[in-house]
């Protein structure tokens, strides 16, 4: 019952039951703070704008041709900054950690800077 009822002498007030988080939820937040951070990772790596990005269709070709991307930086994806992407959320003090790294995860999706086009 998601209810629970608190009695005193006159009446019964409805009090919400302390309610637990769901864990799957939690997990979908780490498996999407991931996706994120990866995408990020490999515009970086690739030099690639959200703009280029966006507009690829695959098996389309350009009326220039397409140039392959080309690896900027042989450096691995650190998962520092999500730490539950490496380890299991098991408290629910874990449960409040990982809400807000997803929440700074989701907000900064888009801030990076953006190399520029190459205009060839």
């Amino acid at each position: 019952n998601a209810m629970e009822v608190v009695n005193d002498a006159t009446s019964a007030i409805p009090v919400p039951a302390t309610k637990v988080p769901d864990v799957s939820i939690i997990r979908s937040s780490v498996i999407i703070a991931m996706t994120m951070l990866l995408k990020a990772h490999l515009k970086s790596l690739y030099g690639l704008t959200e703009e280029k990005c966006s507009k690829f269709v695959t098996g389309k070709k350009s009326a220039i041709g397409d140039k392959p991307a080309v690896k900027r930086d042989t450096k691995p994806i650190s998962w520092s900054r999500l730490h539950f992407a490496t380890a299991p959320v098991l408290t629910t003090d874990d449960i409040h950690v990982q809400k807000a790294t997803f929440l700074g995860v989701w907000n900064e999706d888009g801030l990076t800077a953006e190399p520029e086009e190459d205009l060839v």
